[in-house]
């Protein structure tokens, strides 16, 4: 590539003639070229991953987008289990700032260590430097617990590292036909509508869960019908990605369930789905607390009110359901204070009505005692 060079500079033009043909003068033409005073970065992110023979994504981020495509070449010496795709270079279209190379071990014994060496396309001028030209490839046994196959630790970094225990044998995907290890599920917090779960696993993935009736007989429910959400018994589906915390060993993973009946016990049971397959599914039984206490509050009408009228009307001042709520006023009782007045020694008789107002089972949130005092707040002169 030519060195670069700043300013303005005139082209002048000079022209040769036929003898029939003529042409009339070219300008001259001032250009200015700037050159940026620092060029943008390309990063191969690290990878640091259990490998079971499936691909694995190698990340090649630019600082900013560019203007036009970039074409970044790369070049290997690992043994042929390794598969690179593509193979050769990757295209970094216009105006985006990411790429990916797909990086699969295929085999079943950790291998040595490896490069893997990058450049920018000659073929086209740009204005980034590559931070990272050459990358590592290294492998090692995973910490796995009650694995009897363990799968290889494969990463990928600028630092020079060289593979440890070369020759093992590793889980990849002819030998991998033993489950994942769903160690325990337990409730970390339990309320009256909302319950946390804390589970442990032996591979990374997703969690998939199903809240169930008490009583669910737990060896007829399969990870099908918990993907799927067709359990007949389920009432709550969901999932949740796992979480490496510490090291590779203590993979962990935590979900929340709301919309849970207070004063109710359920069944859970979750499975795992790795790369390495499906675990078993693990259940446990746990019960919603009570929820607050409920409340009453006594409101005076200058007449008298059908009991479903008064409910109705006050559901709406509330919002909250109908069926919440109770009249514990007699209305025979109001009927003999109507029969009282005299208008002649009275200005006017109030007719009170006590209403009882039940907790929400399904959404405690808000106790009836703060939504009785809200409401007066609001009412009061």
């Amino acid at each position: 590539m030519a060195n670069s060079i700043n300013g303005s500079f005139v082209i002048n033009y000079t022209k040769t003639e036929g003898t029939e043909i003529f042409y009339n003068d070219i300008p001259e033409e001032t250009f200015t070229i700037v050159e940026p005073a620092s060029k943008y970065w390309i990063k191969v992110r690290n990878v640091d991953r259990k490998s079971v023979g499936r691909p694995i994504k190698l990340r090649v981020v630019l600082q900013k987008p560019n203007s036009k495509e970039l074409n970044i070449l790369y070049s290997h010496n690992c043994t042929s289990q390794y598969e690179f795709n593509p193979s050769t270079f990757i295209v970094v279209p216009a105006g985006e700032k990411r790429a990916i190379i797909y990086v699969t071990y295929t085999g079943d014994t950790i291998p040595e260590m490896c490069v893997i060496d990058f450049e920018t396309s000659s073929f086209s001028r740009n204005n980034y430097e590559l931070k990272n030209t050459r990358m590592y490839i290294t492998g090692s046994r995973s910490i796995d617990k009650g694995a009897t196959i363990v799968p290889m630790r494969l990463k990928i970094t600028p630092n020079f590292e060289l593979s440890k225990d070369v020759g093992d044998t590793v889980l990849n995907r002819v030998n991998q036909k033993i489950k994942p290890k769903f160690y325990k599920i337990k409730d970390q917090s339990v309320g009256a509508n909302a319950a946390t779960f804390v589970v442990s696993t032996s591979e990374e993935g997703v969690v998939y869960y199903a809240i169930m009736k008490a009583g669910t007989t737990q060896d007829k429910v399969t990870q099908e019908e918990i993907y799927n959400e067709t359990l007949s018994t389920g009432l709550i589906f969901g999932n949740e990605q796992t979480e490496v915390t510490n090291n590779l060993a203590t993979i962990q993973s935590s979900f929340t369930v709301t919309g849970l009946e207070a004063q109710k016990k359920y069944l859970v049971g979750a499975y795992l789905n790795s790369s390495v397959g499906n675990s078993d599914i693990k259940f446990t039984e746990f019960t919603t607390q009570k929820t607050s206490n409920g409340g009453a509050i006594k409101i005076a009408f200058s007449a008298i009110v059908d009991n479903n009228d008064v409910i109705e009307a006050f559901s709406k001042v509330l919002r909250i359901a109908p069926e919440r709520m109770a009249i514990s006023t007699v209305k025979a009782i109001l009927i003999v204070h109507q029969d009282t007045f005299k208008g002649t020694i009275m200005n006017e008789r109030r007719f009170v009505y006590e209403i009882l107002v039940g907790p929400n089972l399904y959404d405690d949130s808000t106790s009836v005692v703060a939504l009785l005092r809200g409401f007066k707040q609001t009412t009061e002169m």
